[in-house]
Formats: structure tokens, C-alpha cells, sequence
């Protein structure tokens, strides 16, 4: 019985198998466990057809083990009739599921071992790195142990140069990773034991626990080092491998220390608080809205994301105490609990932690919150602001929460009652009360009263800190009448009159309608400066103390930013109503109507409130006879208050009512502004997919080709060509971003001009022209060429097209091949077509493809699917796939120009067509083809334009290149490198690969016996840009997309400039009359600032700033945005030969280079940063933009 226990226990600690997502360490403790029970041999040696006794009783108990640590949802997928009893063939089942290397499992290792990061704390590091390896080990990938140690220590190297640098130079540490680690494991030791403080995010705990931790100690070859003092000699683990075995057995959690060596029974033994606690988790009672008060909780933990207001996403490992797979925390926010009498109570830094058995209050937060702890009887009491928030009683040595908690239902949000304290002084109660104004003036206006300031206003420190730009959301045109109004109004309280006008020069204030009226009354007009403030100094000020008020208000009061309104009406009536020190010790109002105004009228910004309710709202005697309300301000003549109902969220102005200046409801904005506080920020780069028709395409030749002016984001960007008439394609030699800003010359442009084609005619215009042609139809030589761009034959939309124009023979034909084609590669079987099944419509993509001389030299036809019609979870999954970075590419062709190296080109034909697909995907046949049969055809390898397809590429090309010896780049997925036999580097833009190294044919032959290749040699135009090699190195320029631009904005004829922009001009935005300017011209502004930057993040970096400030401008351009993007286009035709020369140099330092201005954007005041980066006097890096905050200094700017 004794055993039969030893053993339940023993199972008890070990991991459940619940999937990919913790199979390396499963199989690891499984297989240390069964070792140990020495059961590993049988489940991984086959017994045979004819096993013996013994043999079937030892695989009967492996089936028992493995049997029950096996979840649920997993077990009908492995255990069946065959092998319920023998462990051999659940082992091996187990292996084929999770342990075989595909794709998937590759792919997701590899990103989980590029994703690791220091974050301070080199234990957790090492954890992190160790637990990669445990995945690589589990998939049986084998990487390079260099390789190893340079990610290692890469990652190190940022922030621990101290440490790494004498790593770097012993080359025995970066070659072998065993005694890399072990090496960091004594150092990491080391940190701890002299208790060095060292930042880092400590995983939360729910409990105290006796911690412990795995130590990696330096010794080997079954001898033990005297230098490391981590352990003695009876403890080492090189002479003593079976108490290793022990170890790793019963250790769970990596914590903090070595094991114990007091006795032997401390390794196993489970702490108190978390025995009760997993005992009491397990009583009838629903534990889903109970809870616990955790002394040792280092946070609040919910079982229930409904408890939290507000949730940013976290990953962070619960210590439990228990010898079971640990928990861990994925959300981290602001929580909000409700009691049964209806109080709720909010918990900041609080954690969501799926499959927490009880809820945890942790009681060194609630410490950390002022809250007192006081015992009454069997009872214990947490007060927080004098309320008494929980009564805790003891059950089984634990403090259990009286009564149920739960989250705040979601249409109560709406309007939440948070109890956060405020002081209650002298000052405090004033300074609340009176907008936070500060001590001075509340003294002169209460001189009976003596404040004493104790400490800094939260909400001042928040709200007057820093300076936010104030958009106002009156129309200019309303100006005179407000300035009239307040004239009548003026002139008529105080029998005074109005005598001088101070403004700025806008035009809502210097118009003719306004100076006549100023001029019929006397009234002196005084226009300040341009960019001169300090002329109206006053009003300035004046604007500044209401918005540092109101903000103030808005940050202790807890309500949406949506209120501003009313925060700002409240405190310009507040601030009436206190004196300026710097003017006069009387209020404004009491110098306007030699009145005092009474202070004690006033209440705390946003407070509660109880609003009498008049009889006749009452249905009933017993209803209550107040509403709940919050404060929202003043009546305009101080008379009444102005509050809003919770319940029926009405705002209304009463004046019976009664206040919590304590209580601060937070209250939602009846309609959530989205662009209230607008904010920028550049996405990460992402690029289209390469056309249908990348597998033979000639991207040499710079005419004849597709220009797009649409956006597109499916993985085939003939697309939206094929299925919606009208949209044009990209080209491939448009794509190409960079990785830090990714708007091409086409993302994001919307245009409603149908689809054009540009063919760029070489030689002399024609002067023949024949005579049976209307003279009115002929287009003149100046525009000849934009005419051309728009009007040259063009291919069919469809099928239908295709066989009713006159080509129809050769499309006819180009339709055979590519069914063929098709046919060859296996893409897909035929099946009949069920009612169940989930289909997709096809389509034919059309092209034509011309010779140097614009000719037409092939008819080209692709089938491809309708992407966007694809579901979600239903036939495909993932659909992001990476492609390389353009400041990657330049670093690469920089590195060849000053070594010397090669830089060849090939291109993988019909690469989505050797993919195969892990989804099931049903499409429907194309035009033509199986017409009137109830055929379905199940996709067996990625065709074009399916979601999923440009992912199942990059994942079979990055499996392949793994296999051959290359490693993938932790910069950039795309670029793969190898240092044997020669060093080489493989920039990869979807299936066009750009091969840097001396001996590029070696890596062609290895793919050519993989997949069937377009080898091209010599690079000589890449992605869109000219690579001309000189006898001093390699220039990078765009000549030819910049000479296609002149011809279709027909501008070839205007006059070069020498700079891109005029320095005298000041952006702004456009006026009414010049966006109606801009608009006759029938243009579109956003195709113009796509092609600009287009070359500005290529090759063409002296016009970033010009391509920055022309973008800011897209919504409504106007005529003066339009001349200053003709004259960027003017200094490109001047300038169209110049691009980037990577030369042969002495020096090769990486050098940066960064500057801002400050403030100088007159619309938002926000600052422009630009930076560089160069590799010796190689520009490999830049970037131009707006910041996306105000700045307070030139500083702070830069």
C-alpha cells in the first residue's frame, strides 16, 4: 500500500500533456521519470510480435503512467484499442504528434528562439535560452553550437558589455554552448549570492514557498571542481548522476537558490499554505466568486477577465508553491470587483490568470493602499479610507473573504463607483473643491481659513506637468458672432464700454465683416504679429490655466477624456471666480460686478452627487426619493449645479442636491470620440507577394509595366484585377519597402481612375499620320505619352473577355499550358462537389508580355483563387509572411562592394506551385475548364492569391536553406547566412533570390536540385532598382521608375529645380478656395506623394523630409501642397542619375547621425526628427517624420 501511495504522489507532480505548447518539457520530465522507474528502455524499444512476461508487465506499466498524464481533450487522439496497454506504441504515437520536425513546429521553435530578449534578470535569460534548446532538442533540430553562442551573447551584449566582452574573446566559450551556460549559470549564481541589485520583472507569487532552483555547476568528467562553491563534493552531480536524476524529477519551478541539503525529505515537500489551499479548492461550493486574502500574493489575481476595466497583455510565471506545472499570467490591468452590498472597489497591477482555482486579494497591496487590519472575534476586518471593505474569517489556516465578489456587469460600466481617497485637510478639501488652484490664491480668498499644502496634488502633477495642443472644435466663421455676443453682453452687465480688440491674424478675425462693425463702434483693433504670442500674452495665459484645470479635474475626477467640454466649462467659471496674484487680489468677477462671489458654492470636479427627485417622478411611496448623479459643473450665473444621471444618463441643472466630495464615479463618454487625442505611428513593414507571373517575368526591362494607384493586401496582386473590373496590379518593382515605414507608391492610395498601362515609346515621335484620321482626335506631342500610358492595350478581365476579343487563339492557348502546368505540379484533385463543402470561387489573370521594342512577344494566362474569400479558421490560419528589409539589402551590397563579393540573382518558377498546403482548401474550377460538371477541386500545394500562400513559401524556402547549412538572420527573417565552405548571404523577396558571396553557383546547383530556377546572373536590377557596377564599386539608382513618373503625371516637359522643396514656404493646411484650386485640376494628390515616397525609401534619401511634410497633407491637399510636389519632381529630373554609390573604402564604422527642430509644426506644434545611419560613407539607414507627441523642450525633441 505503502508504494502504491509513493507512486500516486510521485505521479501527482508530474505535467499533464496538453498539447505542442508544453511538450518539450513534458517529454523531458516523463523521461527523466521513467528512467528513474527504469521503464525508458521498454517504451522506446520495440517489444516485437511475441513479447515476453515480464516484458508485457513492464509495458503495461508505462501504458499506466503515460495513460495518466495524458489531458482529456487529447486522449481520444492518442489512446486507442491497440495500444491502451502497451507503452511502446503510446510512446511512439506520442512522438509522431509532437516530435516529428514539420514545417509548423520549425517555424514556431524559430520564432520562439528569436523572440528571446534580456530583460535584466540573467537567470531568467538563461531560463529562457535552456528552454529553447529543450524545444530544438524535442523536434531533433540540430543547430550549430557557434550559432548558439552568437545569439547568446547578442542578446547580452547590449545591455551586459562588461559581461560579454570577455566572452567574445575566448573562443572556447563561443563554440561549445554547455560550457557557455555553464559559465553564466556560476555567474548568475554569483549575482545572487552577493544580493547585487539588479532590475528585472519578478514573476508573481501566490503564496510564500520554500524556493529553490535548478544550478547548472561547473564540473566535468565525473570530477568535481573546487572552484565552484554553488555545492560540495557529496553534492555534485558529475560524481553523483542519479541525484541529478532526483532532482530534475521533483524540481518544477526555476527559482531563486539551490536546493536544501538539510535533509533529504525538503526536495519533495509540498508547503503548507498551498496543501490547504488545493484542498480547499476542491469543496462543492462555486470558487469562481469566492476569495482568498493572500499574505503571500505578491498581486491580485481573477480567475474571470470580467473583473478588469482595462488590460495590456503580459506573460508572467505564478510561483505557486506546489509541485505541479506552474501557472501564468496573461492579461495585467486595472481590476473592478463588486461586493454583495453593492460597493465596488478597484485593484490597479492586477492579474488574470487563466485556470486560478480562487480568486487571491493580496494583502501587501492592500497594505500598499493605506488599509488597516483589525481582528474582531473570530472575524478579521480590511478598512481601506475608513470603510470596511472585506471581512475575512479562518477556514482550514487560510483567510477566506466573506460572501461572493464578482465582476462589475459590463452595462454598469458605464457609469462605476471607485472609492479612491482623498485627504481630507484644510487645503486639500479647498484645493479640490476650486479647481486645483494653488495655495496663494486659495488664501486670498479664504483669509479665515489657515491651509497648510502637505505633499504634491497627484492630479496637479499629472495635469500640469506638461503642455498638450488644444484643438478647438468651433467653426472660424463663428468668431464674430462670439466676439459680438460677448460685446452685448460686456456693455450691458457693467454699463462699460467696449474701447480695443487684441487678436492674432487669422482670418476668422481680419475680415471685412467684423472691421465694420469694430470701426461703427470705436472699438481699436490691435493684430498681433505672425508667430508673436507674447502680444496677447494675457489671453495666452489665461488659455493655459483653464486647460491645466481642466485637465487636472479630468485626472482625479476618473472620467472619459471625452468631457473635456465640460471640465473646461467648469473650470473657466472656477477660475472667474479666484483672483490672478500677478493683476490684482480680486476675482474677475468681483471687479466686473463689484460682487464677491460665494466659494462655498463650490464642489469637487466629477463627484457624486444625490439629486432630489421631485414627487411627481415618483411611481411609488417607498421609491427612493433621489437619483445618482455626478457633477459636472455650474449654471453660468453660479445659481445651480449642472449634474448628470446614471440612470438615464440625462444632464440636467439642479439645485437640491447633496455630495460625496470623497466618492469620484468614473463615468464613460456617451459617444467615444476615436480621434479625440489623435496619435501616429508607422506600421511595420510588410510588402505584397510577387505576381502570378513571376516565374518567367523579365524584370529588366523598365517599360511595360502594370502601375498601381490602389491598395492591395491579399498575397496576389492581380487579385482585385481579375474580380473587380477597374483595379489595376502592382508591380513587382513597386513593393519593395522599408522596414521601418511601409507606404509604397501604392499603399493606401485610393483613385478612381480606371486602370492605365504604361508603355514608355523609344525613338522619335511619329510625323506621318495618316489622312483618314480626324484631325480633332489627334493628341498633341506634349501630352502624347500620358495618352499612351492610359490608353495602350489593355488584357482581359475574365474568361469571357478573353475568348470573345480578337487574341482569343492565344489566350485560348496560354489557358491550355497553364492547365498543364497545373496538371504537372499536382496542385490539386478533382472530387465531386458535396452540399457540406466550403468552397472558393477561381479566376483567370491575363497578361501580356512585351519585348524591348513594346512588343508583344507572349501571351500569358494564370488560374488563380479568390483569397478574399476565405475564411478565418476555416481554410486557412496564419497568412503573414516576411519579406526583406530594403536597409538589409543595401547593408549586403555595401559588405560585397568593400570584400569584393558577387552579387548574382535567380528566380524559383512557379513557387507557390511546390508548397503543399496544411489546410483544406475546396475551390471551384475556373472558366472553362471541367465547365457544367459537379467538380470540386481539393488543393493540394498553395496556388496564387490564396491567404496562406506566400506563408507556405517563406516556410518551405526557409525550411530547405535550413537543411543546407544557412542560418537565419536575427535582423531579418528574409536573409539567410552561411560561413561554410564560404561565407555567403541570401536576401530572399518572395521568390526572387539575390545571392551575395564569391561562389554563388555552388548554392545555385543546391537549388536547382530542389526547385526549377531562372538563373539570371549578374544582378542588374533588383526590385525595382538599377545596380550599375563601376571599377570603384556598385551604384544603386531609380532612373527608369523616375523617367515612367514624368511621363505619366505628364511633366517631362517642365523645368529642373535644384532643391526639393523652397525653404520659404510654410506648410499649412489648405484653405476652402485652394483645395477647390487643387480639385479642378482632376489629380490625384495621393498616387503623386506615393511615387515620391516610393524612391525616398530606397534610393533617393535627399527628399525624405520633402516626402514627410508633402504625406502629412493627404487628406485635403491643396494647390499649394500640388506645386510642392511638382517641384520634388522637377529636382528628380534634374537629378535622375544620382542614387547611392557603395565604394571601396579605407574605413568601415558604423556611425549615426540624428537632429529635430522643435515645435515647428504650426498645426500641432509637434517637433520633426530626422536621423541617418552609414557604414564608413555607405548611407545604409534614414528616415524622415513627424514626432508623434508635443515636446517641452528642444531637449526633450531631440
Amino acid at each position: 500500500m505503502a508504494s502504491e501511495i509513493s507512486l500516486k504522489d510521485q505521479l501527482s507532480i508530474l505535467p499533464t500533456l496538453i498539447g505542442n505548447e508544453n511538450y518539450p518539457m513534458w517529454s523531458r520530465r516523463i523521461t527523466a521519470f521513467l528512467k528513474h522507474k527504469e521503464l525508458f528502455a521498454t517504451v522506446i524499444t520495440d517489444p516485437g510480435e511475441a513479447p515476453t512476461n515480464a516484458v508485457k508487465k513492464k509495458l503495461s506499466e508505462a501504458a499506466n503512467i503515460l495513460l495518466t498524464k495524458i489531458s482529456d481533450k487529447l486522449y481520444n487522439r492518442i489512446i486507442t484499442d491497440a495500444n491502451d496497454n502497451n507503452g511502446y506504441l503510446i510512446w511512439t504515437r506520442i512522438k509522431d504528434l509532437y516530435a516529428k520536425r514539420t514545417g509548423l513546429c520549425l517555424s514556431r521553435c524559430l520564432t520562439q528562439w528569436h523572440k528571446i530578449r534580456y530583460n535584466g534578470n540573467l537567470t531568467d535569460y538563461l531560463d529562457q535560452v535552456e528552454s529553447c534548446m529543450a524545444t530544438f532538442d524535442s523536434i531533433s533540430y540540430v543547430q550549430e553550437g557557434s550559432a548558439i553562442c552568437g545569439v547568446i551573447t547578442s542578446a547580452l551584449s547590449e545591455e551586459r558589455s562588461s559581461l560579454t566582452d570577455p566572452i567574445l574573446t575566448n573562443e572556447a566559450l563561443l563554440n561549445d554552448p554547455v560550457l557557455l551556460l555553464t559559465k553564466l549559470r556560476d555567474i548568475a549564481f554569483n549575482e545572487r549570492t552577493r544580493k547585487k541589485p539588479v532590475n528585472h520583472e519578478k514573476p508573481a507569487t501566490a503564496m510564500t514557498t520554500n524556493t529553490r532552483t535548478r544550478v547548472r555547476l561547473g564540473c566535468r568528467n565525473k570530477k568535481h571542481n573546487p572552484a565552484v562553491k554553488s555545492h560540495t563534493e557529496e553534492n555534485c552531480w558529475a560524481i553523483h548522476p542519479k541525484k541529478k536524476e532526483e532532482y530534475m524529477l521533483h524540481n518544477t519551478v526555476a527559482t531563486s537558490q539551490p536546493p536544501s541539503n538539510s535533509s533529504s525529505s525538503s526536495h519533495h515537500q509540498v508547503p503548507a499554505f498551498a496543501a490547504v489551499t488545493t484542498a480547499h479548492c476542491h469543496l462543492a461550493r462555486s470558487s469562481s466568486s469566492s476569495a482568498i486574502l493572500d499574505s503571500g500574493a505578491s498581486h491580485h489575481m481573477f480567475n474571470n477577465l470580467d473583473f478588469f476595466l482595462s488590460t495590456s497583455v503580459c506573460s508572467i510565471p505564478i510561483s505557486t508553491g506546489r509541485n505541479s506545472t506552474d501557472l501564468t499570467a496573461t492579461r495585467t490591468g486595472t481590476a473592478l470587483i463588486a461586493q454583495t452590498d453593492g460597493r465596488t472597489l478597484e485593484l490597479k497591477d492586477s492579474l488574470f490568470v487563466p485556470g486560478l482555482s480562487r480568486n487571491l486579494i493580496s494583502m501587501t497591496q492592500l497594505v500598499k493602499k493605506t488599509a488597516s487590519i483589525t481582528r474582531s472575534n473570530q472575524l478579521v476586518n480590511i478598512t481601506i479610507d475608513d470603510t470596511i471593505h472585506f471581512t475575512c474569517k479562518h477556514s482550514n489556516n487560510i483567510m477566506e473573504i466573506q460572501g461572493d465578489i464578482g465582476p462589475v456587469p459590463r452595462e454598469a460600466l458605464a457609469l462605476v463607483t471607485t472609492t479612491h481617497s482623498l485627504s481630507t485637510s484644510a487645503f486639500d478639501t479647498w484645493h479640490n473643491r476650486l479647481g486645483h488652484a494653488g495655495i496663494a490664491r486659495l488664501q486670498s480668498v479664504l483669509p479665515g481659513v489657515k491651509l497648510t499644502k502637505s505633499g504634491s496634488c497627484d492630479s496637479c502633477m499629472k495635469g500640469k506637468v506638461s503642455r498638450i495642443p488644444f484643438k478647438g472644435h468651433l467653426r472660424k466663421s463663428d468668431a464674430t458672432d462670439a466676439i459680438l455676443d460677448f460685446k452685448t453682453f460686456y456693455e450691458n452687465q457693467t454699463e462699460r464700454k467696449m474701447k480695443k480688440l487684441i487678436t492674432d491674424g487669422g482670418e476668422e478675425f481680419c475680415n471685412n465683416t467684423l472691421s465694420d462693425i469694430l470701426k461703427t463702434h470705436g472699438i481699436q483693433h490691435n493684430v498681433s504679429p505672425p508667430y508673436t504670442p507674447q502680444h496677447k500674452g494675457l489671453a495666452e495665459r489665461a488659455n493655459k490655466t483653464i486647460i491645466n484645470m481642466a485637465r487636472c479635474m479630468l485626472v482625479q475626477s476618473r472620467l472619459a477624456k471625452e468631457w473635456w467640454g465640460e471640465a473646461v466649462r467648469t473650470a473657466a467659471l472656477t477660475t472667474n471666480c479666484l483672483p490672478s496674484l500677478s493683476k490684482s487680489e480680486f476675482s474677475p468677477l468681483e471687479q466686473m460686478f463689484n460682487k464677491v462671489p460665494n466659494i462655498g458654492f463650490f464642489r469637487p470636479f466629477g463627484c457624486k452627487k444625490w439629486v432630489v427627485k421631485p414627487p411627481e417622478k415618483r411611481t411609488s411611496k417607498f421609491d427612493p426619493i433621489s437619483w445618482d448623479a455626478i457633477l459636472l459643473g455650474y449654471s453660468n450665473d453660479y445659481s445651480c449645479y449642472r449634474v448628470i444621471k446614471t440612470e438615464s444618463m440625462e444632464i440636467t441643472d439642479t439645485k437640491h442636491a447633496y455630495f460625496d466630495e470623497s466618492c469620484f464615479p468614473s463615468l464613460r463618454a456617451l459617444n467615444p470620440s476615436p480621434d479625440l487625442f489623435p496619435h501616429s505611428c508607422l506600421p511595420d513593414f510588410s510588402a505584397l507577394s510577387s505576381l502570378p507571373f513571376d516565374d518567367d517575368e523579365d524584370f529588366n526591362q523598365p517599360s511595360g509595366m502594370s502601375v498601381s494607384h490602389h491598395e492591395s493586401t491579399t498575397p496576389s496582386p492581380l487579385e482585385d484585377e481579375v474580380e473587380r473590373e477597374g483595379s489595376p496590379s502592382v508591380h513587382e518593382d513597386e513593393v519593395m519597402q522599408e522596414g521601418d515605414s511601409n507606404v509604397g507608391p501604392s499603399d493606401g492610395l485610393e483613385h478612381d481612375s480606371p486602370p492605365r498601362r504604361l508603355v514608355l515609346r523609344l525613338g522619335p515621335h511619329p510625323t506621318r499620320i495618316d489622312s483618314s484620321i480626324n484631325p480633332n482626335n489627334i493628341v498633341s506631342h506634349r501630352t502624347r505619352g500620358a495618352v499612351a500610358f492610359s490608353v495602350t492595350s489593355t488584357e482581359p478581365a475574365n474568361h469571357a473577355q478573353a475568348m470573345a476579343c480578337d487574341d482569343s487563339v492565344h489566350w485560348k492557348k496560354a489557358e491550355e499550358v497553364e492547365i498543364a502546368n497545373m496538371l504537372s505540379y499536382n496542385v490539386w484533385e478533382e472530387i465531386p462537389l458535396q452540399s457540406h463543402h466550403h468552397t472558393i470561387p477561381s479566376t483567370w489573370a491575363y497578361k501580356k508580355k512585351l519585348g524591348a521594342d513594346n512588343q508583344v512577344v507572349e501571351f500569358k494566362a494564370r488560374i488563380c483563387a479568390q483569397g478574399f474569400r476565405q475564411t478565418y479558421g476555416l481554410n486557412f490560419e496564419l497568412k503573414y509572411a516576411p519579406t526583406g528589409k530594403p536597409s538589409l539589402l543595401r547593408f549586403l551590397l555595401s559588405l560585397a562592394s568593400e570584400r569584393g563579393l558577387l552579387v548574382h540573382q535567380l528566380d524559383v518558377k512557379s513557387a507557390f506551385l511546390t508548397c503543399d498546403l496544411e489546410e483544406e482548401v475546396l475551390m471551384l474550377p475556373p472558366a472553362g475548364y471541367l465547365s457544367g460538371q459537379r467538380i470540386v477541386l481539393r488543393l493540394i500545394k498553395a496556388i496564387y492569391s490564396l491567404k496562406q500562400a506566400s506563408l507556405a513559401w517563406y516556410r518551405r524556402l526557409g525550411t530547405f536553406l535550413s537543411s543546407i547549412g544557412f542560418t537565419t538572420s536575427i535582423a531579418d527573417p528574409c536573409v539567410f547566412w552561411q560561413q561554410e565552405p564560404s561565407p555567403l548571404w541570401i536576401f530572399a523577396h518572395v521568390n526572387d533570390l539575390i545571392i551575395i558571396g564569391k561562389d554563388p553557383l555552388l548554392f545555385c546547383s543546391q537549388m536547382e536540385a530542389e526547385f526549377q530556377i531562372k538563373y539570371l546572373g549578374d544582378a542588374s536590377f533588383l526590385l525595382g532598382m538599377k545596380l550599375d557596377r563601376l571599377d570603384t564599386g556598385i551604384v544603386l539608382h531609380q532612373s527608369q521608375y523616375v523617367q515612367r513618373k514624368l511621363v505619366e503625371f505628364d511633366i517631362v516637359d517642365l523645368p529642373t529645380s535644384s532643391c526639393p522643396l523652397d525653404p520659404k514656404i510654410h506648410f499649412r493646411q489648405a484653405s476652402l478656395i485652394e483645395r477647390e484650386q487643387f480639385l479642378a485640376l482632376n489629380i490625384n494628390y495621393r498616387a503623386l506623394v506615393g511615387s515620391l515616397n516610393y524612391l525616398s525609401i530606397l534610393t533617393r534619401p535627399n527628399i525624405s523630409f520633402a516626402v514627410s511634410k508633402l504625406s502629412q497633407y493627404l487628406e485635403n491637399p491643396g494647390i499649394l501642397h500640388f506645386n510642392a510636389a511638382m517641384q520634388v519632381f522637377r529636382f528628380l529630373k534634374g537629378t535622375m542619375y544620382r542614387g547611392l554609390h557603395f565604394q571601396r573604402q579605407e574605413t568601415y564604422d558604423l556611425r549615426s547621425f540624428i537632429n529635430a527642430d522643435w515645435a515647428n509644426c504650426p498645426d500641432t506644434r509637434r517637433s520633426h526628427t530626422g536621423f541617418m545611419v552609414l557604414i564608413g560613407s555607405h548611407l545604409i539607414s534614414w528616415k524622415s517624420t513627424k514626432q508623434a507627441t508635443v515636446s517641452l523642450s528642444s531637449t526633450e525633441a531631440e
